[in-house]
């Protein structure tokens, strides 16, 4: 694979520089580009993603790329500056983000399989938990005890119905970018579709998360470091009990995200405002108080650089139900992978209590 440095019209100098003069029906490009939020419009989780697969073949049918001599085929490199000039163009010129409904749509075909933070900018994501009906009951008293790691969004109308019509056009056995199969209380796997899973006596409950409030810091000019470097949340297990209800009982799970002192005060206050998104954070500073040993190796998500200068604030995370899921063991129970939200129709804005 030749890797390439994309930095906007530089494109085609650094292609002289390193193509010479091949058959391109065995060359793959791959570049690598600093405007993330491009990919972003195009429900990528990074542009390279984009990228990572454009298939010389695929350019030759658009562009007059090379030309078949007797000596081999030769490289027309202004062509193929046009061609790419062309897709960056394509991308650039889709200003608008994706729709809920669209990213759904991508989702729902396979096109988009990765985390959910920094998309449906304006509109709730929801955690996902799936159980049998004879588990539900309890599982809802769960969420009723623990509403900061468990805020209840929406739930299933009846055992079995895949959809969520108060959240939109949604079927939740292929909506989500990601699934955790459980098994008493164990995940066997991972899958981006549920649909051959799928029982009629299966309830589904959506519950609030924190990628909605993340919308809020940002527009208030605050740092959201998990997007701003292009990762997943990270996401630790505590030593904070949960209230139990029946089988469900366990640790609480939180998200973290680091500030100066200032802004974590201002954190608080934003969030605050957002109690069906879990609120304002439990926990600011030395992470060993609520059990956490280090922050540079989360149980879920990823890592992300704190400063000597930033505390770490923590929130509650919907990633709780699945530790509870493990101490309830029942026989069968799907989840959302941890970072893989379902996208809502829901505004953010309608969750704000002033």
């Amino acid at each position: 694979m030749t890797v390439l440095r994309h930095r906007g019209n530089g494109a085609a100098h650094t292609l002289r520089q390193h193509l010479p003069a091949i058959d391109p029906k065995g060359l793959r490009v791959h570049i690598l580009a600093q405007e993330a939020i491009l990919a972003k419009r195009l429900g990528c989780e990074y542009v390279d993603q984009f990228f990572k697969h454009v298939d010389c073949v695929a350019l030759v049918k658009r562009s007059a790329y090379y030309q078949e001599s007797p000596a081999g085929c030769i490289l027309n490199f202004y062509s193929l500056e046009a061609t790419l000039a062309t897709l960056i163009c394509e991308a650039q010129a889709m200003e608008e983000p994706l729709t809920p409904q669209a990213l759904r749509e991508r989702i729902r075909s396979g096109k988009h399989s990765g985390n959910t933070s920094g998309f449906g900018a304006g509109y709730v994501q929801c955690n996902i938990v799936i159980l049998p009906a004879q588990w539900a009951n309890d599982f809802l008293r769960f969420c009723q005890l623990n509403p900061k790691p468990c805020p209840l969004i929406a739930t299933s109308d009846s055992p079995g119905d895949p959809t969520l019509p108060t959240l939109g056009d949604i079927d939740i056995r292929s909506d989500v970018p990601s699934y955790r199969v459980f098994h008493d209380g164990i995940v066997q796997e991972e899958r981006t579709d549920i649909s051959s899973l799928w029982r009629n006596d299966l309830v589904t409950f959506a519950l609030g998360c924190s990628f909605s409030f993340e919308e809020a810091l940002l527009a208030d000019g605050l740092e959201v470091r998990n997007v701003s470097s292009g990762v997943n949340v990270p996401m630790y297990r505590t030593n904070i009990d949960c209230t139990p209800a029946g089988a469900f009982a366990g640790k609480m799970v939180v998200s973290m995200r680091p500030y100066v002192a200032a802004d974590a005060i201002r954190a608080v206050q934003i969030c605050t405002r957002f109690p069906s998104v879990h609120g304002a954070p439990i926990h600011l500073g030395d992470p060993s108080l609520i059990g956490i040993e280090q922050l540079d190796t989360p149980d879920y998500g990823d890592a992300v650089s704190v400063a000597e200068h930033e505390v770490p604030v923590f929130w509650a995370c919907g990633v709780t139900p699945q530790v509870a899921l493990e101490m309830a063991k029942p026989p069968f129970a799907i989840t959302h992978s941890p970072g893989c939200m379902l996208v809502t129709d829901l505004r953010n804005s309608q969750l704000a209590i002033m």
